[in-house]
């Protein structure tokens, strides 16, 4: 009897548990049946979805829905984006913008040739910032520049816009320019005025000021009572339209994208310049810094920990394309969107991650021709849960369930609020979310949920993405010892 009773007690336990488990609200198919109902919803009749839960615990997978199926991942692009600059450049990374010149004349009040305004790819270089700088270079004694303001944008050299944007998107603020050398996401506020009376020409306002937009002649003033038009840009071309009369006193405004935003930062520069009564002999143009010039001033910008919040929790798509773009140059090659999204195709077999079937082409997600698969992400998003260095950075980046974000108001007075840690991503007919369900003591669960091609509001299906991150928080905290 002694040598049977341990085994009768083990036997006892493992009976007990599996009943436990039975009864449990967090079992495996307590969980698949909640999955499944939301997945099932008519709403999704025509959707192509895919999803993938693992449990970060024991690596099991909770729940699967074509894992493997390639789908528009809009936003969710901007995941693979952070951890490719958590990798290749580090958490301390920070970007310089410097004024340089060939012939400084240290000590003297002349710099007797042209000023370069070097950029290095910042996406968060703001109008401010060009501001202190020219304050530095008048504090160091400058009064005189005898030669032209040179934008040196060269560390990107690729087109300015993502494979796959649409054109009707360009002249918008979410689908700015990128480039090596910009100020205020190569964007600017402008805002039309209407006149006394109908007919009268409409004035432009700008913020900052500057004179690298104008109005169109054809925005004139119409009727008191005329409906209020909306305000763009020409494509290509640095002139502010709209789409109708503005009433008579009415203002219509928007934030619009910028051609040419490296000519923009360098006469915001020249303009701060001559405020500060440093003369400027020459004109502002395009160049590249001679490798012989000297630094003046440099800005720095905020540390790639920081910048990861600031493009994650508002999904900045600029923020994204410039880090995509900034990933090669770590390794010396062009700060191009292709080489970068091959550096990125190289490293993901290391990290077990498949790249079959992926297309990469941008940062940010807003191109359609992105495809990821829910596997893709749930493998990128565990690799970087078993590493401090990743996850940390990473994980305070993405928006909070009803706390901060694009997932500010949702999940709020659920079990998910404040639990669920995930990137969005939309596009029209596109719905993603993936990220981590947390419990005390850290990541608990990794999830991908990728919706294509749904005939519904976007509101409604994001209404069942929510219903799922209940479930999976349920499910955490019924698993909890």
């Amino acid at each position: 009897m002694t040598g049977y009773r341990p085994r009768t007690l083990a036997l006892t336990a493992f009976v007990l548990y599996v009943g436990a488990l039975a009864s449990a609200p967090a079992e495996s198919p307590w969980l698949e049946r909640r999955l499944d109902a939301v997945f099932a919803d008519a709403k999704l009749a025509s959707a192509s979805v895919g999803c993938l839960v693992v449990d970060l615990r024991t690596g099991e997978t909770l729940y699967e829905r074509d894992p493997d199926r390639a789908l528009m991942p809009a936003s969710n692009m901007k995941l693979v984006t952070s951890l490719a600059a958590l990798r290749f450049l580090g958490p301390s990374f920070r970007y310089s913008t410097t004024l340089c010149a060939a012939s400084p004349g240290e000590g003297s009040p002349v710099i007797d040739g042209d000023l370069y305004l070097r950029g290095s790819g910042d996406p968060t270089l703001r109008h401010e910032d060009l501001t202190r700088l020219a304050e530095e270079i008048a504090a160091q004694g400058v009064r005189t520049i005898r030669g032209d303001i040179v934008a040196d944008s060269s560390c990107f050299p690729g087109p300015p816009l993502g494979l796959g944007w649409a054109w009707d998107d360009e002249t918008y603020a979410y689908s700015a320019q990128v480039c090596g050398l910009g100020v205020d996401g190569n964007t600017v506020r402008a805002e039309i005025v209407g006149g006394e009376r109908a007919g009268d020409p409409c004035r432009l306002d700008l913020t900052p000021p500057g004179d690298h937009l104008s109005v169109d002649p054809g925005c004139v003033t119409g009727a008191a009572d005329a409906p209020r038009p909306v305000v763009f840009r020409r494509r290509a071309q640095n002139v502010v339209a709209a789409t109708g009369p503005l009433p008579a006193g009415a203002r219509a405004s928007a934030v619009l994208s910028l051609e040419e935003p490296d000519l923009y930062a360098a006469r915001l520069l020249h303009a701060a310049l001559m405020a500060r009564d440093i003369a400027v002999e020459g004109a502002c143009r395009r160049g590249e810094t001679p490798a012989d010039a000297s630094a003046l001033v440099t800005h720095e910008s905020a540390s790639l920990r920081d910048l990861l919040a600031a493009m994650n929790v508002p999904s900045d798509n600029g923020i994204a394309e410039a880090l995509l773009r900034t990933v090669p140059l770590a390794e010396g090659r062009p700060g191009t969107a292709s080489e970068a999204t091959g550096m990125i195709e190289q490293w993901l077999p290391d990290i077990d991650v498949p790249v079959h079937p992926l297309r990469l082409c941008d940062g940010s997600g807003l191109s359609r021709l992105n495809l990821l698969t829910p596997r893709a992400i749930v493998g990128l998003l565990t690799y970087a849960a078993g590493r401090a260095d990743l996850c940390e950075p990473l994980l305070a980046s993405l928006p909070v369930a009803g706390a901060s974000g694009t997932l500010a108001r949702r999940m709020r007075s659920t079990a998910a609020e404040g639990r669920v840690h995930a990137k969005t991503g939309s596009l029209w007919g596109v719905s993603a979310l993936a990220g981590y369900v947390t419990a005390p003591d850290g990541c608990a669960v990794t999830f991908s949920i990728l919706m294509n091609n749904y005939g519904c509001e976007g509101a409604e299906v994001r209404e069942l993405q929510d219903r799922a991150c209940v479930a999976l928080t349920r499910f955490v905290d019924a698993q909890r010892p």
